[in-house]
């Protein structure tokens, strides 16, 4: 009877293992790793270098400088603009320049 009573609970044992062990084969595989603080900043610098060359291009193109005069803005008010930006939307402004082709209005219609 004692021997029963312990295949019961060596058995109970072992489906309660399988279970275990079946429900944490579906939990994801998570993979850290330290980031110093140089690498991030780096990144980060490298980043608004690429944005602002990015912006400053563009705003050397003469059609662009014409366009901006037309509307009321000088130089000055381009630049605090700018300086303004928040690096996420510095970094908005250079992709969109970026994709934008010439002669698109901002909403991807053929300027007249």
């Amino acid at each position: 009877m004692e021997q029963i009573r312990q295949w019961r609970a060596l058995r109970h044992v072992a489906v309660l293992m399988l279970v275990s062990f079946g429900i944490l084969s579906f939990a994801p595989r998570v993979d850290a790793a330290y980031v110093s603080n140089y690498d991030m900043l780096s990144s980060t610098i490298e980043n608004k270098d690429a944005d602002m060359d990015a912006i400053q291009q563009s705003l050397e193109n003469k059609m662009v400088v014409e366009r901006l005069e037309a509307l009321g803005y000088s130089k000055e008010e381009i630049s605090d603009r700018l300086a303004m930006l928040t690096p996420e939307e510095r970094h908005d402004l250079a992709t969109r320049i970026d994709s934008l082709q010439s002669g698109q209005g901002a909403w991807g219609r053929q300027a007249r």
